[in-house]
């Protein structure tokens, strides 16, 4: 039985009818979420720490191929160089120091561009061993959702040379620009470190975005660096088979249900155990359609909200529903479903509950959202 229900409405105008409920038949990512801590004979936390795992739910033998990559990936986080092994042996050692802070290591990763043609994941680390603050690293993985093969730059194009070029040229024009927020963070000679920030690549819905750690280019203050190459500056030099298919007009709604439990017949994704259970339902299309924490701070007399992990993404939704249970706090959104319709137009779902009279009030609110 539902409980309440909420209209959230697209850009493209009203729908028409009721999707019909079944399985979803949609492509997935879902994400295995570990956290955990150690802790010395004293039973204090020397370590926590924790991490995410992507999973494709096609069964195609691309997307198996990625899946192994993906979980080879997670097994080196954890047992590799500077993993969780390597930090529980190192807490172990230095917790009896005085100037012992609990580390820390954690590792989210995130969608950005999924379809048929590639797979391109954000991986985002960060560790704490001490000191004034810990370390963030940023790299993207990028897979050919047909081979499974992972991408290089040479992979995606007849000429690299030339796709190198177009795109160390663009990084320059965005990194001379005298409006650039951080132009006095960069180092006198960071043009001596554009090939670094070249081999470090996401595909985006909008084009090749290429990234540079902190401490690369610029001062630590200025944090990581990221500048998309639009798909119009590289469409001569990049393979057309990387361009991303053009998306088509429909009348959408979307429509998030609350209900007392899992649906018969539908999909249930669960993002949190003791989540609500909601029934999302899409009338028309949608695309890039993800669960997301959220958190936020005051910024200049309003709310700035900003991404902390993708729990959950599909490309492209089509008149079906499914269910999601997921957490809905009782004081400030610490949740939000987001999505594109056809011409990237992003709507933001914030999820609060307000205890009135035992019910749940879901608010459709847009206001300022970082993705970092």
């Amino acid at each position: 039985m539902l409980l309440a229900a909420v209209l959230l409405v697209g850009s493209s105008g009203c729908g028409s009818g009721t999707a019909e409920r079944k399985p979803s038949q949609s492509s997935w990512v879902t994400y295995k979420e570990v956290y955990d801590r150690v802790q010395n004979e004293k039973n204090e936390d020397i370590l926590v720490y924790s991490y995410q795992q992507p999973m494709l739910s096609s069964d195609s033998a691309g997307a198996n191929i990625i899946n192994t990559k993906l979980d080879n990936a997670t097994t080196a986080f954890v047992y590799g160089s500077g993993g969780i092994q390597e930090m529980t042996d190192l807490a172990k050692m230095d917790w009896k120091e005085t100037w012992f802070t609990c580390y820390a290591l954690t590792r989210e990763v995130s969608v950005a561009r999924l379809d048929d043609a590639v797979a391109s994941f954000r991986y985002s680390d960060y560790a704490f061993t001490g000191g004034v603050h810990g370390y963030t690293a940023e790299h993207g993985m990028s897979y050919d959702m047909v081979s499974g093969e992972q991408l290089s730059l040479a992979s995606l194009t007849h000429d690299e040379w030339a796709l190198r070029e177009v795109c160390r040229q663009y990084l320059i024009e965005v990194l001379e620009d005298e409006n650039l927020v951080y132009k006095n963070g960069l180092f006198p000679d960071y043009k001596n470190y554009l090939d670094v920030m070249l081999k470090n690549w996401v595909f985006t819905e909008s084009g090749l975005q290429f990234i540079a750690q902190p401490y690369v280019m610029a001062a630590y203050a200025v944090g990581t660096i990221r500048i998309t190459v639009p798909y119009a500056r590289i469409a001569h030099v990049l393979d057309e088979k990387w361009m991303p298919a053009q998306r088509t007009y429909e009348n959408t709604t979307v429509t998030v249900d609350v209900a007392d439990g899992p649906q018969t017949g539908l999909t249930d994704f669960g993002i949190s155990e003791m989540g609500m259970p909601l029934v999302v339902t899409v009338n028309g299309t949608i695309y890039d359609f993800s669960v997301e924490g959220v958190n936020s701070y005051p910024s200049g007399g309003e709310t700035v909200f900003y991404m902390t992990q993708q729990h959950l993404f599909s490309p492209e939704i089509s008149s079906e529903s499914f269910g999601v249970r997921v957490n809905v706090p009782d004081t400030k959104p610490e949740t939000m479903l987001r999505w594109r319709d056809h011409d990237g137009t992003e709507y933001q779902y914030f999820l609060t509950y307000d205890g009135k009279n035992g019910g749940v009030l879901l608010e459709a609110v847009k206001p300022k959202l970082e993705r970092e």
